[in-house]
């Protein structure tokens, strides 16, 4: 109802919720209007922001996520969500922003098995960006 409904105000048909049945739709990642950027990595810079860019971490290793948005209305609450590949919620965090358009959110790993995961970020209550990721079993001499 609600996708509907901003949907429709914009003067936008929604998406179908089902596609018929054989046909796969890959619909390309799209950055919602109020985000700027966002970067997954596990290194920051001076600023708190994500330096490098990467997908593929070892357990153990932090993982920050960074969000840039265009708005900060006062109030607004921006929210990771770290799942697992079964959309099972395996850490979530809140930050009331104050204003401020850019918020970096951190996962500890060193409890989490190998595997898919991926992390959603909300701006108020909209999905602002979802990113797939992995953990990877760590391994004794080999450099990343």
């Amino acid at each position: 109802m609600l996708l509907c409904a901003l949907a429709c105000a914009k003067g936008q048909a929604p998406a179908p919720v089902n596609p018929p049945a054989g046909v796969k739709v890959d619909a390309p990642p799209k950055l919602p209007e109020v985000l700027d950027r966002a970067a997954l990595g596990s290194s920051l810079g001076k600023d708190g922001t994500v330096t490098e860019e990467s997908m593929f971490f070892k357990k153990g290793e932090p993982i920050y996520l960074t969000m840039v948005f265009r708005e900060s209305p006062g109030g607004l609450v921006a929210t990771a969500q770290w799942m697992d590949g079964n959309d099972t919620l395996v850490s979530g965090e809140r930050k009331l922003l104050n204003g401020t358009k850019v918020v970096t959110f951190k996962l500890e790993t060193s409890h989490l098995e190998p595997g898919p995961y991926h992390v959603v970020g909300w701006w108020g209550g909209d999905v602002a960006v979802n990113r797939p990721f992995a953990i990877q079993a760590k391994t004794k001499g080999t450099k990343r």
